[in-house]
């Protein structure tokens, strides 16, 4: 499962993750198909983002990495 993929599944959420999922399903030019954390992170930071997205990505990370090794 790709990044975004996983961050889709979170769209309906009222959660910090629901926000985030809802700002990258709204960018049309988001690397749909990027799984470098590195280079989705250095995406996020070219978009001047308030400080808590860059929180929350780094949140989803944690837990998409944690359903990645299980």
């Amino acid at each position: 499962m790709s990044y975004y993929e996983f961050i889709q599944n979170y769209s309906d959420d009222d959660t910090p993750l629901g926000e985030l999922a809802r700002l990258v399903i709204q960018d049309a030019y988001f690397p749909k198909d990027e799984d470098s954390e590195e280079k989705l992170l250095l995406y996020f930071r070219s978009l001047n983002l308030e400080d808590r997205y860059l929180e929350y990505y780094k949140l989803s990370l944690y837990i998409y990495d944690q359903l990645a090794t299980s």
